[in-house]
């Protein structure tokens, strides 16, 4: 779509453009067997007639509010300046490139006004466990969640901000409603939390998926963070090459999360290490500089942050271990995804991996433009695949650690 309106531009079609990247949630949303359908790889439904009537009985069911931000707008002429190009130059790969430039900026900005919901907070606190979680466990890793966000100044729910313990607590409410967790110990006479536990459908994760997604963006530098701080594998750890590897993981996860532009892996690190240490997640040593110890309680949020990588991680896993067995030069890209989804859904029958939500054909998909992207194919396409190969086998065994 950018590049159709940068060719209307070169053509004469306007002087100048400007860009209001708006941002567009619910509490809830009527097309969750949509996107579970379109997850697992079914074709979409063409819209007709009778979808509109049964949508009207959708309708009337309480859905929460939606939430709708504008971001400050931006014009193009800007851009292009801070960017050193101009209508004149820009052509070929020189357009690609600020193209892409242009994209991550606008999504930059929807992240950036993006509202969390108790829905997402909990179905991310609820998906970090494989299959049952305590109420002490959900408490704990909700008010994390809820603290980190809060640092962040993200944009909350009117119901969050309200009173964010009973929205937490309605949320778990539905989600028992519409069984997805099944709780056990409510019964009992004063229940107390390590009592009271629930167990996940596996068959609804990837409901809570979605849900989780909606938040993700606001939580990636700490979970990137997070996962390379458990990386050295010491309660004592230095912050040296943690910028080249927080890129290794934005470059691998280039389409699911998009990046900031303005704010580059150095300044991200930098900004989640103060965030961490406000926290008590991490404490500075006294004396060797850029050296940090880690405290209990914060070992256990640096789990939950980490923890929220690891569909990806297996989705990504899943495919790598393909295309090193079949390659995917001159193959139909929809095929490849079909039979990387098969080979996901076996691995996971045989317990291989342990998250439903990882047999997503978005992540598989993502999965096989991003290696092509890192240059996976080619010369190098061999030294490089056994490169990621192993950094993936490593971060699955650290999230697979508790």
């Amino acid at each position: 779509m950018l590049t159709i309106l940068l060719n209307a531009l070169k053509r004469g079609a306007c002087e100048d453009m400007s860009f209001v990247p708006v941002y567009i949630g619910y509490d809830r949303v009527p097309e969750e067997q949509a996107y579970i359908n379109e997850v697992e790889g079914q074709s979409k439904a063409p819209e007709n007639l009778e979808q509109m009537l049964k949508a009207r009985k959708a309708l009337k069911r309480r859905y929460g509010r939606i939430y709708v931000n504008f971001h400050e707008p931006f014009l193009l002429s800007d851009t292009m300046r801070e960017q050193g190009v101009s209508v004149e130059t820009l052509d070929g790969k020189r357009q690609n490139l600020f193209c892409r430039y242009l994209g991550q900026r606008i999504l930059s900005a929807i992240n950036a006004d993006s509202v969390a919901t108790p829905h997402g907070l909990a179905a991310s606190a609820i998906l970090h466990s494989d299959s049952q979680v305590t109420q002490e466990e959900l408490d704990f890793r909700m008010e994390a969640g809820l603290t980190h966000l809060t640092a962040r100044r993200v944009h909350f729910s009117d119901s969050l901000v309200a009173n964010p313990e009973v929205a937490l607590n309605t949320t778990l409410v539905d989600y028992i409603k519409r069984k997805i967790i099944d709780p056990h110990g409510l019964e009992e006479d004063h229940a107390e939390a390590p009592l009271v536990h629930y167990h996940v459908n596996s068959k609804k994760r990837t409901e809570l998926e979605y849900y989780k997604n909606t938040i993700i963006n606001a939580f990636v530098p700490a979970a990137f963070t997070a996962l390379l701080i458990r990386e050295k594998d010491a309660f004592q750890f230095s912050t040296a090459n943690l910028h080249a590897h927080y890129t290794f993981l934005q470059d691998l996860f280039i389409n699911e999360f998009t990046p900031d532009p303005k704010r580059p892996p150095a300044f991200l690190v930098r900004k989640t290490i103060k965030t961490f240490i406000d926290d008590a997640i991490i404490i500075p040593h006294p004396t060797l500089p850029d050296t940090y110890n880690i405290t209990s309680s914060g070992y256990k949020k640096l789990v939950f942050f980490s923890g929220l990588l690891k569909p990806f991680f297996e989705s990504y896993g899943v495919a790598l271990k393909y295309l090193e067995k079949n390659g995917a030069d001159k193959k139909d890209k929809k095929d490849i995804v079909k039979k990387i989804r098969g080979r996901g859904y076996k691995m996971f029958k045989r317990g291989e991996i342990t998250r439903r939500e990882s047999l997503s054909v978005l992540y598989y998909a993502n999965a096989v433009d991003s290696y092509a992207k890192n240059g996976l194919k080619g010369p190098r396409g061999v030294e490089k695949l056994a490169r990621y190969n192993e950094k993936i086998s490593k971060y699955l065994t650290i999230l697979s650690s508790r």
